[in-house]
């Protein structure tokens, strides 16, 4: 830090503060007015000597950034052939990539058209078969009703004829059972009359 600096920080008050409303100090703005001159001219040459100090190593500083400014530029300029020979290379391949591209999408496009028709031909063979599954349904349904209706019909005349024949069959027991009392009443009579001769006989 040059000796300007050291004294006019020293030359500060506590605090920084400056005092309010009057005139700059002739010493706030030359730190050294207070000193004599040989003092002012050694200060002032020192940090001269320093300010040459910091520019010199500024120069330094400066000659490194130009250095690697230019390397940077080389690099730059390297690094820029390489990016269009990659754009280059880049573009052919997209170029062989969208050709490519095309043709596939052309072969899907065409894939999803023959799924598409089959599809369509399936869910036509689909419905038709949907059709015929419902007419054998319908045709079905009418035949179990026929038969429902014919086995109805039948208990119908079963029932009637068991009837008829129940009443047939008790009509001929019944005749049965006049035959046979009859028979048994004959036979009696029949029976009867030569008995009572032979009891007759054997008694005189």
């Amino acid at each position: 830090m040059s000796a300007f600096n050291i004294t006019e920080m020293g030359g500060k008050k506590k605090g920084g503060k400056k005092k309010k409303g009057g005139k700059k100090d002739a010493k706030a703005e030359n730190p050294l007015a207070h000193l004599p001159v040989e003092e002012q001219y050694n200060g002032l040459l020192v940090e001269y000597q320093s300010l040459q100090q910091i520019l010199i190593k500024e120069s330094e500083v400066a000659d490194r950034e130009r250095a690697a400014e230019n390397e940077v530029r080389s690099r730059v300029e390297i690094l820029t052939k390489d990016l269009e020979e990659e754009k280059e290379r880049t573009w052919d391949i997209t170029c062989d990539m969208t050709r490519q591209y095309k043709s596939m999408q052309t072969e899907k496009d065409d894939m999803i058209t023959d799924y598409k028709l089959k599809i369509q031909e399936n869910q036509e063979k689909i419905q038709q078969r949907d059709n015929q599954l419902q007419e054998i349904l319908k045709e079905k349904d009418g035949i179990l009703r026929e038969k429902d209706d014919e086995i109805r019909e039948l208990k119908k005349k079963i029932d009637e004829m068991s009837q008829r024949f129940a009443s047939m069959l008790k009509e001929t027991l019944e005749q049965m059972k006049d035959k046979i009392e009859m028979v048994n009443k004959n036979w009696e009579e029949e029976m009867e009359a030569p008995m009572l001769k032979k009891l007759e006989e054997l008694a005189s």
